[in-house]
């Protein structure tokens, strides 16, 4: 996994420590989610086609 840049402090005058909070929780989800098909053997598959002919 590349690190993903964080924003701390505040910059510009805007308080960008929620950023910090936002990136723990996108890495939180990407672990949860992982962890969640890695069981998975088959994949799901739904094809949908659409012909018209005259």
């Amino acid at each position: 996994m590349r690190p993903v840049p964080t924003l701390s402090g505040n910059l510009c005058g805007i308080d960008t420590s929620l950023g910090d909070e936002l990136i723990t929780n996108l890495r939180m989800e990407h672990r949860e989610l992982t962890a969640d098909v890695e069981d998975f053997e088959l994949w799901p598959v739904l094809k949908l086609g659409v012909a018209y002919s005259f």
